[in-house]
């Protein structure tokens, strides 16, 4: 009960004014139907269910979402039925529990790599809910932390399941931490003796590392304010260690080579500030050709905003340093999550046109043919539902035939003004991911 009562402490934190009576009704529920039951890692598999729940609630994800962490397990391991949950805990929490649990019925053929995007744009599309994901990831999330309790083979499948798959949707929804944690754990038991080398000599020089992060932030600063600009905070942090195992792969070097080994993150006030910056930091340290990308001015499909350069620093070292606005670095970290709790007009997500929406992503993922319109009525409705994004203009299918037939490949965009709302410009770019 100590665990659930630090959940309800961190959902309270900042769902002010929020009954949360179905998070204890959901705890004692998975406690009767879970008794006895193990996870792999020998714990409870209650506190497996707790551990993803928490995670939900860290993200400060909404409370139909939180009791769905809890309950995932529930329709997987065959101890309640959807009309139950539905009956106990309303139509949300029971489709996200069923969204999750058909996620983990699609297997993954390490074999054929190159299937790994159509399964996750297979994923995104089972998704339509975007909650779905956000409780799958958490829960791969507490898999891989307790992956030592299982059989080398299982480990491996896992590993890569998660690299190939899970890390780049964590990455396409925008949640970047996550992406980084699942990319390192997937490292650890895809190469062993890579990851304990590499580990190993970052530990050994953590010391020499941080000294030179503390170097770079006080020159940024002097730099910065020198120029009238006061940063919001600069952020120094060690590269994760897959990114750096990368790094050495892809330029054949050795470890003692790869110099920017650190990433500085500079956020400021203003758009105006972030280009600002970025002329100050080259105009003392000269910029790598072709590392120079900005993110503000053309986001990435996860709505990501950021000014990306790598510099050759301090005694001639590469640092990779960021800029960007306090909101463009909410989103860079939490994505999709940060839009989702105080933000984003959950009306489509119960809307009658969802099951539609549903029919026209499978039509694409797995089909990619032409397909009639049965219902051109229905259709008009459900794109003026999706119009009511501000500043969202959505152009999903073109009708090319007097037969009413749709060519639907490659026929998915949408255009965005420069007053759309981010929460729709996060979502539609979401949508046209798992399409196009």
């Amino acid at each position: 009960m100590s665990d659930l009562k630090q959940l309800l402490s961190l959902a309270s934190g900042y769902l002010h004014d929020v009954d949360l009576t179905p998070l204890t009704r959901a705890y004692e529920f998975i406690v009767e139907r879970h008794a006895g039951q193990r996870y792999p890692s020998g714990e409870p598999y209650v506190d497996h269910l707790l551990a993803v729940a928490s995670s939900l609630a860290a993200m400060k994800l909404d409370l139909d979402t939180i009791v769905a962490g809890l309950l995932h397990g529930t329709l997987k391991e065959k101890v309640a039925t959807l009309d139950e949950l539905k009956k106990k805990f309303g139509n949300d929490v029971a489709n996200i529990v069923n969204g999750a649990s058909r996620i983990t019925n699609v297997r993954y053929n390490s074999q054929l790599a190159h299937e790994a995007e159509n399964i996750r744009k297979l994923l995104l599309a089972m998704g339509a809910d975007i909650r779905v994901l956000l409780v799958k990831l958490a829960d791969r999330l507490q898999d891989m932390l307790t992956l030592d309790a299982v059989e080398v083979e299982e480990q491996r499948y896992k590993a890569r399941e998660t690299m190939d798959l899970y890390a780049p949707l964590a990455s396409r929804i925008g949640i970047e931490w996550l992406k980084r944690e699942l990319e390192d754990l997937s490292f650890k038991y895809l190469f062993p003796v890579e990851y304990a080398d590499l580990t190993t000599h970052l530990e050994s020089t953590l010391g020499e590392r941080q000294a030179y992060v503390d170097e770079v932030l006080e020159i940024l600063n002097d730099k910065l304010r020198a120029s009238k600009i006061v940063p919001v905070r600069i952020i120094g942090r060690p590269k994760h260690s897959y990114s750096i195992y990368k790094k050495l792969l892809a330029q054949k070097i050795p470890l003692e080579r790869v110099y920017d080994k650190v990433a500085f993150r500079i956020i400021v006030r203003t758009v105006k500030e972030c280009y600002q910056a970025l002329g100050t930091v080259h105009a003392d340290w000269t910029p790598v050709p072709g590392r120079i990308k900005d993110f503000i001015s053309v986001p990435k499909s996860n709505n990501y905003q950021s000014l990306h350069t790598t510099v050759a620093g301090p005694r001639g070292h590469f640092i990779e340093i960021q800029i960007r606005t306090e909101e463009m670095d909410r989103i860079a970290q939490e994505g999709v999550a940060a839009l989702l709790l105080a933000e984003f007009d959950a009306m489509w997500l119960s809307s009658p046109y969802l099951d539609h929406f549903r029919h026209l992503q499978e039509v694409l993922l797995e089909k990619l043919e032409m397909f009639e319109i049965d219902d051109l009525e229905k259709h008009l409705q459900f794109r003026y539902i999706l119009h009511r994004y501000p500043g969202v203009q959505f152009d999903d299918i073109r009708i090319v035939g007097a037969d009413g037939a749709a060519d639907v490949r490659q026929q998915v965009f949408a255009v965005f003004r420069p007053d759309a709302h981010p929460v729709a410009v996060s979502m539609a770019r979401i949508r046209v991911a798992a399409i196009v």
